[in-house]
């Protein structure tokens, strides 16, 4: 069955619904104002009569599938709603793929790497590139965790402690130093699998999941930049879920009683989505003296 089989089956159990579309120039007032977008059942006795007053000159139009699909789900959230709740699906996509027009956001500091971390963090949060991906030892990605700050402390604690390192931990507290640059601030914490140490020479694997639990170090300026441009919160718009499903989960979590309609889990593939998890492993082979 294809999307628009699904899209008539789907509009043939919506009630009529109606779009209120307000005059918003210099003389619209608030009361015309406060129902501008909305959408109400041909048969809501609540709904607004136009004229709302002498020399109205607000009007109807047919809500479309997607105004109506939203008009039947009760806004019943199960936790603090985002801002995107009361607003028209198609507007709340537009912003969406807003998002995509930003600029990667600068890391704290620049430094002389090998690999092109604003470009691997474009990646993760616009989703590109394989998932999982791997990164060879001779890798311009994997010779840059080597030669990395993280890489220097997780030596030390091992020639401090003798224990097998299993991986590094990101702190908020570690980037007033001044030594966390792109590679922390890229990956975060990570896990050590498969150590081995042979002749002063060690192997193992460096593995990654990139998600909002570590996207959460986007750059205070390009969060205020999506706010202002969007209206929403980053937290709004992402969570931890696998890549291609945010921002449907988004959805589904704050309507969950859009799940009950026929086909709409088709429709909901079709929505943009962005920041989710990306799973790296990094082949690592460096010298390990003191």
């Amino acid at each position: 069955m294809d999307l628009n089989e699904i899209t008539k089956r789907i509009s043939a159990i919506i009630p009529k619904y109606l779009y209120f579309i307000a005059e918003k120039d210099g003389n619209c007032c608030e009361q015309c104002r406060r129902f501008d977008g909305k959408v109400f059942c041909e048969d809501d006795k609540m709904k607004p009569k136009l004229p709302l007053h002498p020399n109205c000159r607000c009007s109807w139009r047919p809500a479309t599938m997607q105004e109506s699909l939203l008009a039947l789900v009760p806004v019943k959230l199960t936790s603090a709603p985002p801002a995107f709740v009361n607003e028209r699906v198609e507007e709340v996509i537009k912003k969406i793929k807003y998002v995509y027009n930003f600029k990667v956001p600068k890391p704290p500091r620049v430094t002389d790497n090998k690999a092109n971390w604003l470009q691997m963090t474009w990646m993760w949060f616009f989703e590109q590139g394989e998932n999982p991906i791997y990164f060879g030892s001779d890798s311009p990605e994997s010779q840059d965790i080597a030669n990395s700050y993280s890489m220097k402390e997780v030596k030390k604690q091992f020639f401090e402690t003798g224990k097998i390192p299993t991986g590094w931990k990101f702190e908020g507290h570690k980037t007033v130093t001044g030594n966390l640059a792109e590679v922390e601030w890229f990956i975060g914490s990570y896990d050590i699998r498969n150590f081995k140490l042979k002749d002063g020479i060690a192997t193992f694997t460096v593995f990654n999941t990139s998600g909002w639990h570590s996207g959460t170090r986007l750059p205070p300026t390009w969060i205020k930049a999506i706010k202002e441009k969007t209206s929403y919160e980053i937290q709004d718009l992402v969570s931890d879920a696998p890549r291609g499903e945010v921002i449907k989960n988004k959805i589904e979590k704050y309507f969950p009683a859009i799940l009950q309609i026929p086909g709409l889990q088709h429709i909901l593939k079709q929505l943009p989505s962005f920041g989710g998890n990306w799973d790296q492993y990094y082949e690592i082979r460096m010298e390990w003296k003191k």
